[in-house]
């Protein structure tokens, strides 16, 4: 098993809270609260890519194993929703992500 720094997971303490409970869980949620601070109305769509995860020890601050391409994760057991919609102008927005998991493991 690698240890990695999946550094570019957005709710990295979300993702965190709801993977720990994996193994008891088949299903958690939890709620992010996006700020649109813009006058303008602001359209979204969540698009789940599989992360990159780099090895720490050597290197580790060696960027150029960065992909720039993302795939797109058809099976990732995270959820967003709404999925797609509208960012009302300096208002708030809540997210529900929920974490379930097509198995689990004991």
């Amino acid at each position: 098993m690698q240890l990695c720094d999946c550094n570019d997971v957005i709710f990295g303490n979300v993702v965190d809270n709801l993977t720990s409970f994996a193994c008891s869980f088949f299903l958690k949620t939890a709620n992010v609260i996006i700020v649109c601070s813009s006058d303008l109305e602001v359209p979204f769509f969540w698009v789940l890519v599989k992360p990159h995860c780099r090895v720490f020890g050597a290197n580790s601050d060696d960027t150029s194993s960065i992909p720039t391409e993302r795939v797109q994760d058809v099976d990732s057991p995270f959820f967003v929703d709404p999925e797609t919609g509208i960012l009302p102008p300096l208002a708030t927005s809540t997210f529900t992500v929920t974490f379930a998991p097509a198995a689990v493991n004991a």
